[in-house]
């Protein structure tokens, strides 16, 4: 029986779990997936069997390939700022709400014609001087304003309608799943409804892993090529793919913006790195973004050689250290 170098690879897990200690005892556990692989198939890291899950905003970066591929970012004059919003799950900062703003004008709308919903920024600092001075949000402060901007763009260009733009069997949603699907080389089925109203799919974890290594390896080989451009507009507007304090900004600002990293709602972390032709996909099992993040961060270290974003240590209150973070791994 013919056994490929890949299921070979696969045949060998590891597992991967993040432990919080107080006064050295254990006090939470975070069980994580995790893949990590390069563009030619060579899989470094595995934790488990395949398994489709909601990848929700991690998935964004090809969501944003539909503007390019469509036609839209040319035809409308679009820059990489656009491009970044359109990947983003913004903290509802003054620079993302403003430029989300200017961008619908530019297609001369405004926020009502945004079906993402409304949230409270996810910036706390906006947030406050936001209640302080009476101010309610709208569809602008939603984190996933700027996609939407991208769809209505797409759909201003192909002359599509823009109502019911959000809904399954809308023309752009019908042209976004035929672009993920060529991107994951996989038949999306089945799917819920994501935070912003649009349709979620569930997708592979390994293809994911293995499509976000193939944007590597497209990004150094052509850095003018769509996964060039999207992977450009993350080195160049890391704040603007999320928030100035968010962990994927500070990740990727930390390492001279060398990487891609997008996070996603349940402990979902994504990470491209074209130098390496390498791809890093994290799936916390329960949800937790801590978990992620801090797995995220070790696998970074271990197979990327860059540095790490969060800290280890925990402190109370009083600046005093009473605990610790540790990620584990066994084979």
């Amino acid at each position: 029986m013919h056994i490929d170098f890949c299921s070979k690879q696969q045949l060998r897990y590891s597992m991967l779990k993040v432990e919080i200690r107080r006064g050295g005892l254990i006090e939470s556990t975070h069980r994580v997936h995790a893949r990590v692989e390069t563009a030619d198939g060579n899989v470094l890291f595995n934790t488990t069997d395949d398994f489709d899950f909601f990848a929700r905003s991690a998935i964004k970066p090809f969501q944003s390939y539909l503007l390019l591929k469509s036609g839209a970012i040319e035809s409308l004059n679009l820059d990489l700022t656009h491009l970044a919003l359109a990947s983003a799950s913004h903290a509802g900062e003054l620079q993302h709400t403003d430029r989300v703003t200017a961008w619908l004008e530019k297609l001369g709308l405004d926020y009502t014609a945004l079906r993402c919903g409304t949230h409270w920024p996810g910036d706390a600092e906006t947030g406050y001087f936001m209640h302080e001075n009476k101010l309610k949000p709208c569809a602008i402060h939603n984190n996933c304003s700027g996609k939407h901007t991208g769809f209505l763009s797409v759909c201003a260009h192909l002359k599509l309608p823009f109502e019911g733009y959000h809904l399954i069997d809308h023309p752009l949603q019908q042209k976004l799943k035929t672009v993920l699907e060529n991107e994951f080389d996989c038949q999306l089925m089945n799917y819920g409804i994501d935070g912003c109203s649009i349709p979620a799919f569930m997708v592979s974890f390994h293809k994911m892993s293995k499509a976000f290594a193939r944007m590597a390896a497209q990004a150094l080989a052509d850095p003018s090529s769509t996964a060039g451009l999207v992977v450009q507009a993350f080195k160049a507007n890391p704040v603007l793919t999320s928030g100035t304090a968010d962990y994927c900004t500070r990740i990727m600002v930390k390492n001279a913006r060398r990487i891609l990293v997008k996070g996603g709602a349940e402990g979902v972390v994504a990470g491209v790195f074209p130098e390496k032709k390498l791809s890093i996909l994290v799936k916390c099992h329960d949800g937790s973004h801590r978990g992620s993040e801090h797995a995220f961060d070790y696998l970074v270290q271990k197979w990327a050689g860059l540095q790490p974003a969060m800290p280890t240590k925990l402190n109370n209150w009083v600046g005093t250290e009473v605990g610790h973070v540790e990620v584990i791994e066994n084979v």
